[in-house]
This record gives C-alpha cells, structure tokens and sequence, in this order.
C-alpha cells in the first residue's frame, strides 16, 4: 500500500526561540519593575515626582506588554498565492507576483559580520526579514524559486554568448 505525501497549503514560522526567550525575559523584567517604580514613596514625594515616576512606571509596562505581543502575535505565513506577515499590530499581505526576490544582507563590524536573508516586495520599502524566524527545509527551498537579487542578472550579450557556443 503507498502513502500519498500531501504537502500542506500553506505554512506558518513563528519568532524563534532564541528571540523569543529575550523578549519574554526582557518583558517580565518591565512589568515587574513598573510597579515599585510606579507606585513607591508616591505618599512622601511632591506631585511632580510621583507623576514622573507614575509616567515612567506606565512607560515600562506598555514596553513589556508591547514586547509579549510582538512575540505572541509576530509570524510569515506562506500560503500558496500570497505570504501574510504579521508584527504585533499589523498585518500585511502580498501575492506571490509581488515578491522581486532575495537578499542576504551583511550588517556589524568587520570582525563580527553577520548575514541574514530578507525578501525583497515591489513598492515596500523595507524589505522582510526572515532571520527572526526559525527556518526550515521548506522555506529554503521556498525562497530558490525567485531571484537571488544579490547575484547580477544575465544580459543579453551574455546570453548571446551562451547561444554562440551550442
């Protein structure tokens, strides 16, 4: 008996683990740190103090609540004609024939360079960075059918050249 493989319409990357874990640590660390430096000694300061520290304890906490929904919500979803990504209050969505294609971007100092890929859409101007998500088999293979945009394109003496020869 032979088992049909079916490849499923369409697949979801969340934040990775390593990103995730510092955001969420970085998270508590706010929330619990506004609420002492909100509300201490609020009866013996003067009013400009206790609203400074009220503005500053309001601050952290939105900091760590906005840095749990980036986690929760941040994702690609690769579906069959269009990616979805999602980044804590947004969502954008972009039909396949959008996507210009790929890029590895080199960014830190020289003695510590790091690359990462990101997707390249017509009429966005940044591009999405896929580096924040955990990659797979399949989004590798994914991203091989647009161009690499870092290669240069073949022109038509090139081309021409190619037909010479056979």
């Amino acid at each position: 008996m032979e088992s049909l493989q079916v490849q499923p319409s369409s697949h979801e990357y969340r934040m990775k683990v390593s990103k995730s874990g510092l955001y969420l640590s970085s998270a508590v660390l706010f929330i619990v740190a506004s609420i002492p430096i909100a509300t201490r000694g609020l009866a013996s300061t003067s009013t400009p103090m206790a609203l400074g520290r009220a503005g500053v304890g309001a601050l952290l906490l939105f900091s760590g609540v906005s840095m749990v929904a980036t986690v929760v919500r941040s994702r690609l979803l690769i579906e069959e004609s269009q990616i979805r990504f999602r980044i804590v209050f947004r969502e954008e969505v972009f039909p396949l024939s959008e996507i210009e294609g790929f890029r590895t971007i080199t960014t830190g100092p020289p003695s510590h360079r790091a690359s990462r890929r990101v997707i390249c859409v017509k009429g966005r101007r940044e591009p999405i960075e896929i580096a924040q998500f955990d990659p797979d088999e399949f989004l590798q293979t994914w991203l091989q059918q647009f161009p690499n945009l870092d290669q240069p394109a073949p022109t038509a003496n090139s081309e021409d050249l190619l037909h010479k020869n056979d």
